[in-house]
């Protein structure tokens, strides 16, 4: 399994759930404003709600066999980023 975004790569299970458990920190909500699928893959179009605001976000996901093998994250970071960097100091 692989997660990558603008912020950073996971390689493997325990380092995606790793990245996931750090990111639901600042989570509040996610909004899925659409969603599509097709054979292989699928696209979320998703309001994601963090400490910091609303972060517009897309995740397109890669199925093999019935297990997602791969995802990819498209946003902004720059929320991300100056909220750690304003919580950090």
């Amino acid at each position: 399994m692989v997660f990558e975004s603008p912020l950073g790569r996971y390689q493997g299970l325990a380092a995606f759930q790793k990245g996931l458990a750090d990111f639901v920190r600042i989570l509040k909500s996610i909004e899925v404003v659409h969603l599509t699928a097709d054979d292989d893959t699928c696209a979320a179009v998703l309001k994601i709600d963090i400490l910091f605001g609303v972060i517009p976000f897309l995740e397109y996901f890669h199925v093999a066999d019935g297990q997602i093998v791969a995802i990819r994250a498209y946003y902004d970071p720059r929320p991300i980023l100056q909220g750690m960097t304003q919580t950090s100091a």
